[in-house]
């Protein structure tokens, strides 16, 4: 074998070891996150927050763009974990801005069922965000991301679309309790009905079991 033929088989292998070694990266990230919501872990949930950064540098958004927007969604799910823990708005910003970087790969175009699972995830954070400094333009921009996911989920998927449904109630309620009026209350109302036609007792018992 030449020496060409070498350097191709020494950088195949390097580039599965690197797949692999992000592949690592991103379980352990999935599984500290899993022990510290269940379990009300800090230190798991920061050994998550490593695991997703050392993930992210094995998986330049150039070369694995997908998985690239989908370890940040997992960094953004873990830094509102322990935002939620602490005090101060550091970590909710932290995790906007982690959705945010996840929202360039995951289009609306290309990848629609991502795009709305991240709109949603992002305008929750924009909910804590809110709550946490009364802020309420940060209730108008969840209102607005809400919205703008609602049209994704078709009906039948039916628990996605629940719950887009009740993301969407959830921000124009605590948007209403902060105005004049009642306009915005009695606009919560349906999205809230339609999501519990969805969530029935029988299909939450369900996928409880």
């Amino acid at each position: 074998m030449d020496a060409a033929a070498l350097y191709g088989e020494a950088a195949s292998l390097s580039n599965h070891l690197t797949l692999h070694s992000a592949h690592l990266a991103f379980c352990a990230g999935r599984d500290f996150y899993a022990q510290g919501t269940e379990f009300g872990d800090n230190a798991a949930l920061t050994e998550a927050i490593t695991a997703y950064q050392r993930c992210l540098t094995l998986s330049p958004r150039p070369e694995r763009p997908l998985d690239w927007a989908m370890t940040q969604v997992g960094l953004g799910n873990t830094l509102k974990q322990l935002a939620e823990r602490e005090s101060g708005t550091d970590k909710l910003k932290a995790a906007v801005a982690a959705y945010r970087q996840a929202m360039k790969e995951f289009t609306r175009e290309h990848v629609p069922f991502q795009w709305a699972a991240t709109r949603v995830g992002l305008g929750i954070r924009f909910r804590s965000s809110g709550s946490r400094e009364r802020h309420r333009q940060a209730r108008r921009s969840r209102c607005r991301l809400s919205r703008s996911a609602k049209g994704i989920y078709p009906r039948t998927r039916p628990l996605d679309w629940a719950t887009t449904q009740n993301n969407l109630g959830g921000a124009l309620f605590r948007l209403g309790r902060r105005e004049s009026g009642t306009d915005k209350l009695e606009e919560a109302v349906a999205p809230i009905a339609e999501a519990m036609k969805e969530w029935t007792r029988e299909r939450v018992r369900s996928i409880g079991r």
